[in-house]
């Protein structure tokens, strides 16, 4: 005779397995800082404002080193558990928020909090602290390919210095980036042909990392003019000779044709002379009557 099986044990569904493995294999979300060589970082945790705490500890796990206990709150009361540690003198710590000054690089690594809150829950909350490099100022460098009463071609190239792993963006005047048009070779590079109403635009060299950023601006009017720094204006007056009393205030008018010639030798007295710019003005009147001669 056959022994009668046994009664069937119930099955637990697949889904609510998945669930709670997945819910036992868990781990806090990472937040990420970063921070400057010198400078400080803030470790502030996201505590509940229902829940009391009753006690936090604050450990440290670097790129190839032992976990250390940096801070503890308990009973009300913080404490360092080894003052001499690598952070001696450089933490302090309230409580929802670690503070470390004077930042190492070998302060970059992961920090975990452990909080026990009343009445016997337990939350961990980590966070990736990352030390760079300061950035330094980046610098600019333009070249001026040519010039003439209409329009101005340059480049521009905004660099930072070799080693700072920093990188490097254009900005125009007080928006993000620069049109896609104006780059050329690599985003550090403007190839530039502006017409004479954006002689006075302002180009931004941005340099950064992660944790800092640095910039410096052009004002283009700097390369976007003539020997005698008259870029768009043409004086009424002759140019004024070497040695000659001032001439009284003049008014302007826009070059129309001609050009600008930045070495042409002007008379000076007694037969000297000086290189400046040969001011090729024409009315309006003159510049009809020629383009109705072509």
């Amino acid at each position: 005779m056959g022994t009668s099986p046994g009664p069937a044990r119930p099955r637990v569904p697949r889904l609510l397995v998945l669930l709670l493995g997945v819910a036992g294999a868990a781990t806090p979300r990472t937040r990420q800082v970063n921070g400057v060589l010198g400078g400080s970082a803030l470790l502030s945790l996201d505590l509940p404002p229902d829940k009391k705490v009753k006690a936090i500890e604050w450990t440290f796990l670097g790129v190839g080193s032992v976990k250390i206990t940096v801070a503890e709150f308990d009973s009300g009361k913080f404490k360092r558990p080894d003052p001499q540690d690598r952070f001696r003198g450089r933490v302090e710590m309230n409580k929802t928020e670690l503070r470390i000054g004077t930042l190492e690089r070998g302060d970059s690594g992961v920090y975990e909090a452990r909080i026990k809150l009343e009445p016997a829950t337990v939350e961990t909350q980590l966070f990736t602290l990352s030390v760079y490099e300061p950035v330094p100022e980046p610098q600019i460098q333009g070249q001026r390919l040519s010039l003439t009463p209409r329009e101005c071609n340059l480049t521009l190239r905004c660099q930072a210095p070799p080693g700072s792993n920093a990188t490097v963006t254009w900005q125009l005047g007080g928006s993000l980036g620069v049109p896609q048009a104006q780059l050329c070779g690599d985003n550090q590079t403007l190839c530039l042909a502006l017409p004479v109403a954006a002689f006075n635009s302002t180009y931004t060299c941005l340099a950064r990392n992660p944790a800092q950023e640095r910039n410096v601006s052009l004002h283009l009017d700097t390369l976007c003019q003539q020997q005698g720094k008259k870029p768009l204006l043409c004086p009424d007056s002759p140019p004024q000779e070497v040695n000659s009393p001032p001439l009284a205030p003049t008014t302007a008018r826009p070059c129309r044709h001609g050009g600008l010639s930045e070495e042409t030798r002007v008379p000076g007295a007694g037969g000297r002379g000086h290189f400046g710019p040969a001011w090729h003005c024409l009315d309006l009147e003159e510049e009809e009557e020629e383009e109705e001669e072509a």
